[in-house]
């Protein structure tokens, strides 16, 4: 089945007989809110990030947040090293300290063994976590659709 619309699915939903479009509408944005959810923190707890979100103290999985407004879904996430994680950052050590840490070697897990760095600068590539996991429940629209047809 391929479903392709025009224009505002309110009106799409209002040309269907015996429909309430705002009832339909409601539901096919809280669909859309509780996948786009549910991918965010599979994301966190098992994807490219997981090993920073692990190590830290779990806010950022907590603070997935989806819901639904009079005007569409939304989702949202406030936790730490969020937004550097989904755009991208520059970490520059204050007063031209330097910044120290311990990298990773293959296999570990919470402990890091691996060797100690001293840079002035990090550079944070951009991993879009959140805007993935909104596109890809926007991708499924057309299941959600037909569960919330019935």
């Amino acid at each position: 089945m391929d479903l392709q619309a025009e224009g505002s699915i309110d009106a799409m939903l209002a040309s269907i007989d015996r429909l309430n479009p705002q009832l339909v509408s409601n539901r096919l944005n809280t669909l859309w809110a509780e996948d786009a959810e549910a991918r965010l923190k599979e994301k966190f707890e098992d994807g490219p990030s997981e090993r920073y979100y692990t190590s830290r103290s779990g806010a950022s999985r907590r603070s997935i947040h989806a819901e639904v407004t009079a005007t569409g879904g939304v989702l949202s996430v406030s936790g730490p090293g969020v937004r550097a994680n989904e755009f991208g950052a520059d970490i520059e050590a204050k007063a031209g300290n330097w910044l120290t840490f311990r990298l990773f070697n293959p296999g570990d897990t919470d402990e890091r063994t691996g060797n100690w760095v001293r840079v002035r600068k990090v550079t944070l590539k951009a991993k879009h976590a959140v805007r993935d996991s909104a596109d890809e429940a926007l991708a499924a629209l057309q299941i959600h659709l037909l569960e919330a047809l019935h």
